[in-house]
């Protein structure tokens, strides 16, 4: 689960970033000091780099969406799926993920967590590509194709929401192989 005070305390330790979301809005009617941040990026060329020349106005990106879960496309250890509870907007250093309304799905909790089992970690290592340095790298089609365990059976997805806040405790602990343990046990066995 990632939430708006996950994201607060990670902006506060440097470990993330800001995104600028700039209204599609007449220039002088822009703060002024969003004005003088965009002049020192035109200065920078940034006006010049290609999705701003493809943009009208430069500054402004329409039609930005959150998704229901995002997946951390590039590392060394497994990709984690984490739901977006807050409906957070990310670069795309993350894959966001949208659930296909028109098909029987689980809830976005229970996807992030069904997404722990061995079988989706061999399922990203046989999709995504290995880059320089052993990263794995999951480009949006491959992301796509990955396996993840969907349980019909309302008793179990109970048992995975159940689940949740210990995940949360252990994977925010590093105890990654005991999470996809549990997990495991809950939906392979």
């Amino acid at each position: 689960k990632f939430t708006l005070t996950d994201w607060a305390a990670r902006f506060s330790s440097g470990d993330a970033r800001a995104l600028l979301k700039v209204p599609h809005a007449a220039w002088k009617s822009l703060p002024s000091g969003i004005r003088a941040y965009l002049d020192f990026g035109k200065s920078r060329g940034v006006i010049n780099r290609y999705h701003c020349r493809a943009r009208e106005p430069w500054y402004s990106i329409r039609n930005i969406r959150a998704g229901e879960l995002v997946l951390k496309s590039l590392g060394v250890r497994p990709p984690l799926v984490a739901w977006n509870a807050d409906s957070i907007s990310v670069s795309n250093s993350l894959n966001q993920m949208f659930i296909d309304p028109s098909t029987e799905s689980l809830l976005p909790e229970e996807i992030a967590i069904a997404s722990l089992t061995s079988l989706t970690y061999l399922s990203t290592r046989i999709e995504g590509h290995r880059l320089s340095g052993g990263l794995l790298k999951l480009e949006p089609r491959e992301a796509g194709r990955v396996v993840i365990v969907s349980p019909k059976d309302d008793s179990i997805r109970k048992e995975m929401r159940a689940l949740a806040a210990p995940l949360q405790t252990w994977l925010s602990n590093g105890q990654h192989s005991y999470a996809t343990e549990k997990v495991d046990e809950l939906l392979l066995d």
